[in-house]
């Protein structure tokens, strides 16, 4: 069963209509079952582990079929967004339970684990069911070649990627001269130099999120060919990686990485093997958890923290980011007992959110990410920058229908990008844009506030949309000037 194929398709994919998939995940899931209430029957917090096993299990079964249907994509949305939820909300709950860490920032979650593993049981299930039914626009498959058009456009499109880059780098300058920073706080400060104390001035972000737009300009000059060579290809993503590690830029870092690997892969025709990912993903989680460690020594400009890396501490840091189950538990009992729904104040902030408060001093803050605090209660809140996961905003908003409504139509969302970029997969620039879409879904699952996550797409996806937009404009004005060169010469024969 393949749940956004073309039925056009089915039959050169070979797909299996069978029933057999069918049953095995029917004889899975009751395998499964028959275990875990085995195991909740004598083992501690038994009946969470029961919910975790199957939780895990309404994870994975789109995977599965696609599997047994010789149908799975490692980059199709419903791949990404499953290996996510099952390591923040299978593996993380998992692994505090067999280390009895079931305490959060002061708080202690043992209580929550039940409700929190019911309440993504529903949004999983709401999810897969705007993924799987047969709405949504469904765009034309083109099997044609690429026109004259759209190389040309590529060719335009080379030239604006090269200028973004020049455009980002003089963003984060004007930000540097307005905060009063030296230009040496992108270049691993307290490792490469001495700390840099100087900070005043006026601090404007949207120049600092400047630096963002080289992930939009490497993925376009990966899908134009305008990174020729891995040597310049390497070069350019080393340079902005170690941008985003002197600020702290984990979740961006993550972002870089994948578009261009993505939109790499998408340019040949091919996959990575599942297998060969294990080491690079390890490496990437552990590189992520030090980083989570080390950020304070380069954001103090080696003041303060250390660079020293410990396996455990990597480990533990790597799996911190899935304690906002732990936070969503707290939500879960609090709102709407002690604090009210958000309603549809989370949704609209994003149109108040580009206006700066020097023009708008009076402009609302956004109230109810103060719930994940106020919901966990203690002391060690302050400071500590907990969130929760997409589902918990929706929940925030509207309670239950919330999460229902939310999770159905991110899930249609997602099936409606795969499909688009399915329609002409050897787009170069449906390969940009759906690279950079599939790389902020991650941040968008794991980041409960739907202001950021417009935020990101308007810095990382929307400059590749824009190029995209102007590039085929000018191919098409282009052509037919040619056109009409070409009446002309005719007319005068």
């Amino acid at each position: 069963m393949d749940l956004v194929t073309d039925p056009r398709r089915e039959s050169a994919l070979g797909i299996d209509r069978g029933r057999r998939p069918v049953r095995a995940t029917v004889g899975l899931l009751v395998g499964a079952a028959g275990v875990a209430v085995a195991y909740a029957m004598s083992a501690f917090m038994g009946a969470a582990v029961v919910l975790c096993v199957l939780v895990g299990v309404l994870i994975i079964t789109p995977l599965a079929l696609r599997l047994w249907t010789d149908t799975f994509d490692l980059f199709e949305p419903v791949t990404i967004i499953s290996i996510v939820y099952f390591v923040y909300f299978v593996v993380g709950p998992l692994a505090r339970i067999a280390t009895d860490d079931l305490s959060f920032i002061g708080r202690s979650s043992e209580a929550d684990f039940v409700p929190v593993l019911v309440a993504i049981a529903v949004a999983v299930s709401a999810m897969w069911l705007g993924y799987a039914l047969p709405i949504g626009p469904r765009p034309a498959l083109r099997d044609t070649p690429l026109s004259s058009e759209t190389v040309d456009s590529v060719r335009y499109g080379r030239r604006m990627a090269g200028l973004l880059v020049v455009m980002a780098g003089l963003g984060i300058i004007v930000w540097a001269r307005l905060a009063g920073r030296s230009l040496r706080y992108f270049l691993l400060p307290g490792v490469s130099q001495a700390a840099d104390a100087g900070q005043g001035g006026t601090d404007i972000p949207y120049f600092f999120f400047a630096v963002e737009w080289f992930i939009p300009a490497v993925a376009v000059l990966i899908a134009t060919d305008g990174l020729r060579g891995r040597f310049a290809r390497t070069a350019l993503i080393a340079f902005v990686t170690v941008m985003y590690v002197s600020i702290g830029f984990r979740y961006r870092i993550a972002v870089l990485w994948f578009a261009a690997g993505i939109v790499a892969y998408l340019r040949v025709g091919r996959r990575p093997r599942v297998l060969h990912l294990v080491v690079p993903c390890s490496l990437a989680f552990l590189g992520a958890g030090w980083l989570a460690a080390a950020r304070e020594f380069f954001r103090s400009g080696g003041a303060a923290g250390s660079l020293g890396f410990d396996l455990r501490s990597a480990l533990l840091a790597g799996l911190s980011d899935t304690r906002i189950f732990e936070t969503f538990g707290a939500v879960l009992a609090t709102v709407p007992r002690f604090l009210p729904y958000a309603g549809i104040t989370p949704f609209a902030y994003p149109f108040l959110l580009w206006i700066p408060r020097f023009v708008w001093p009076g402009k609302p803050v956004p109230f109810w990410l103060g719930y994940v605090g106020q919901s966990i209660g203690t002391p060690e809140t302050f400071g500590a920058g907990a969130a929760v996961p997409q589902f918990g905003e929706f929940y925030i908003a509207f309670g239950w229908p919330g999460i229902m409504i939310g999770m159905f139509i991110f899930g249609a969302a997602a099936k409606w990008l795969w499909r688009w970029y399915r329609a002409s997969p050897d787009d170069p620039w449906r390969q940009a844009i759906f690279a950079l879409n599939a790389s902020l879904l991650f941040l968008a699952i794991i980041r409960g506030y739907f202001a950021q996550i417009a935020q990101e797409w308007c810095f990382v996806v929307l400059p590749a949309v824009v190029i995209a937009a102007l590039a085929r404009r000018r191919a098409r004005r282009a052509a037919g000037r040619a056109v009409g060169r070409s009446a002309e010469v005719v007319a005068d024969a």
